[in-house]
């Protein structure tokens, strides 16, 4: 207000709903959309993440999120530690988390502390979940995104260590949009991303 500015207005909507005609849209189309870990329940990602960017005015954005497949051992192997009884109510996923912060300072299970999804009770039982979850190659997110011509802006990446060192590798600009790099660049180092792939695109 003080800028003069319109207030934004949001909505919310499952990929169940869409492209249906009854998806809440004030204000639509939409100059931001964000899709975070949901395209692996749809039967068909690409139809769900066409009808997302059906939903975008010009220029619009897409913020989305995928699990990764290299991570879905690590999380089947700690679901697998805490044992088929695990008591998903808030107490029972205190419990859970007590588990890994118990666990030795070498057990590679103890990496599961470090995501912030863990010490979000909704986003812990999540991350359980992930087992029985589908999940994405690199090469699948960039045979999405290019099926629906959504040009890749980039990755968020909380430890820019990471983006120094890719940097280092490929100085080139336009190689930070070039996802077969970061497949390669993955490959070499699989710890640079965590449980899940977090992207930027847009419509060609």
């Amino acid at each position: 207000e003080a800028l003069g500015a319109e207030l934004p207005t949001f909505a919310r909507g499952t990929l169940a709903e869409l492209p249906a005609a009854t998806l809440p849209a004030p204000g639509g189309p939409f100059d931001l959309i964000e899709c975070q870990t949901l395209l692996h329940r749809a039967a068909d990602p690409g139809a769900a993440l066409a009808a997302l960017k059906a939903l975008l005015a010009p220029g619009g954005l897409l913020r989305l999120g995928f699990y990764r497949r290299a991570a879905q051992a690590f999380v089947a192997a700690a679901a697998e530690r805490l044992g088929p009884d695990l008591e998903e109510s808030p107490e029972g996923l205190r419990a859970a988390r007590q588990t890994f912060f118990g666990l030795p300072q070498d057990d590679p299970l103890r990496q599961m502390t470090q995501g912030l999804d863990f010490f979000n009770l909704e986003g812990f039982a999540e991350l359980l979940q992930r087992a029985r979850s589908g999940a994405f190659t690199l090469q699948e997110v960039s045979g999405l995104l290019e099926a629906q011509d959504l040009e890749f802006l980039g990755f968020e990446m909380p430890d820019r260590r990471v983006l120094e060192a890719f940097r280092q590798r490929h100085p080139e600009p336009a190689a930070l949009q070039d996802l077969s790099l970061w497949a390669a660049f993955e490959t070499e180092r699989p710890q640079i991303f965590q449980q899940s792939y977090q992207l930027w695109a847009c419509p060609r």
